[in-house]
This record gives structure tokens, C-alpha cells and sequence, in this order.
């Protein structure tokens, strides 16, 4: 299958979606798409722990519950600046059915709140290519039109999908990691003689790590939105790198 991949990848005349078909076809488990979350009021408490450890440690600890029969239908979890942890699932009906349910999560029950207003088998084959994470995407990020913002920019994207899932499950991280047909980084996603390890995108800035790199004191930042001529109002942060990503003017 990596075979396969790379050959469309590197294939000048291979279209977006033949590539995007490919990919589907490879990725070993059913993605579910999020529709809905809910809050749970967990405080600050779980700060010091990774989503996966969290999401991994709710599907082992409540399997006995109540509401057990949904846990299949959760996509991943979140959590805001602001404290508690925002869950993700795939069916509205879920959303409802958790208001006021208690969830054990690592040896501490929690209660389920209404949030605040305003509130795989392919990659076995990859392992020596370059990839890159991006953290903290919502259920809505657009994987399909950031891929092909890629390949506008001739980085030769190969494979796509979450970090990590949960076995037996369709549950997974928020990390989504995208591999290279390259084995180093590709030359348009180095900025100032440093990997790129900020994404703007959609409205929306993202931590990217890529293979084998630590982040730079300095945010070094591809921005997808400014040459789409997108009406961005990013957060503020350094900006001494910052720098626009031009391939989006052929989206």
C-alpha cells in the first residue's frame, strides 16, 4: 500500500482526489466524525496529563458505567486554557444522554456539566519517512483542503490521519500526523533555517512538531489564510518568523 501511495505522490499528473481516495483506502480503522461534545468538570486537575492518556484512561475506567453503551461513539477530547475537558462525539443523541452523568477518570469521578457560554496498519511502512503533528485540532478541522494545500506546494504529502487511536475503538487523538515521501523535510516547510512549528489555518493557529525537531524559542509559522485573503484576527505572539504560506493561492 506504501508503494502505491508513493507512486501517486510523487505523480505530477495524480489529481487531489485519487491521492485523498488512496488514503482512505489505507487508513486500518472506521474514522468517526464529531457532530457534538460535551464538558466535564474536571478543573485543572488533569492539566499535567497528555488527551490520549485522558481518553485512554476514560475508555478503561468506565467501562461498567450507565452510560457505557456510548463510549463507542466518542471521537476525542480537548482541554481549553481555561480548565475542564471538552469531549467530542459522533452523535447528538450521545451529547444529550451525558448531561448530568459522572465519569471516572483516573481514580477521580467527575461530573458532566453544560459548558460555559462562549466556551495505524499503513504507517508501519513510513516509519523512516519525515512527518509532522499538528496538535489540538477540533472535529471540523479540514484535513482534505489542507492537503491539497500542500501538494500546491510541491512538499509531496503521502499519507494522512490521526496520531494514535484507541484499540477496538473509533476513538482517537487530537494530534493529526501527516507523512512525506521524503525521509528529510521538505525544503518549503523550513523557515528561517528552522522547521516550521506553527500552522495558521482556516482561522485557526496550531502546534506543529515535526520528526525529530524541538520548537524554536521564536514561532515559526505557515499561514494559509493571509494569501487566501481571509479576514484573520490571531492571538497575539511573537512574530519574529512569521511567515505566509503562498501555495494557498491556488485553493
Amino acid at each position: 500500500m506504501v508503494e502505491k501511495l508513493l507512486a501517486l505522490a510523487q505523480d505530477e499528473t495524480c489529481d487531489d482526489d485519487s491521492l485523498l481516495r488512496a488514503i482512505a483506502e489505507a487508513t486500518p480503522y472506521k474514522q468517526k466524525v464529531g457532530k457534538a461534545t460535551f464538558w466535564v468538570e474536571t478543573g485543572t486537575s488533569l492539566a499535567s496529563f497528555k488527551d490520549d492518556q485522558i481518553i485512554a484512561a476514560i475508555f478503561e475506567a468506565n467501562q461498567d458505567a450507565d452510560w457505557a453503551c456510548h463510549l463507542d461513539n466518542f471521537v476525542m477530547v480537548n482541554q481549553p486554557r481555561g480548565g475542564d475537558l471538552v469531549v467530542t462525539v459522533a452523535e447528538e443523541a450521545t451529547k444529550l444522554a451525558m448531561i448530568g452523568q459522572t465519569m471516572r477518570i483516573l481514580d477521580t469521578s467527575y461530573s458532566v456539566i453544560t459548558p460555559p457560554t462562549g466556551a495505524g496498519g499503513a504507517s508501519r511502512g513510513l516509519d523512516n519517512r519525515f512527518y509532522v503533528d499538528i496538535t489540538n485540532i477540533r472535529y471540523n478541522f479540514d484535513s482534505v483542503e489542507l492537503m491539497k494545500a500542500l501538494r500546491r506546494l510541491k512538499t509531496l504529502p503521502l499519507f494522512q490521519g490521526f496520531r494514535s487511536t484507541i484499540a477496538g475503538t473509533s476513538c482517537h487523538t487530537n494530534a493529526w500526523r501527516i507523512y512525506f515521501c521524503t525521509e528529510d523535510i521538505p525544503t518549503n516547510l523550513i523557515i528561517n533555517n528552522h522547521p516550521v512549528d506553527q500552522l495558521r489555518f482556516q482561522g485557526v493557529t496550531y502546534a506543529v512538531y515535526a520528526k525529530l525537531y524541538t520548537p524554536s524559542r521564536d514561532e515559526d509559522t505557515v499561514d494559509t489564510d493571509a494569501d487566501m485573503g481571509r479576514e484573520t484576527n490571531p492571538a497575539p505572539c511573537r512574530t519574529n518568523h512569521y511567515t505566509r504560506w503562498a501555495a494557498s493561492q491556488s485553493l
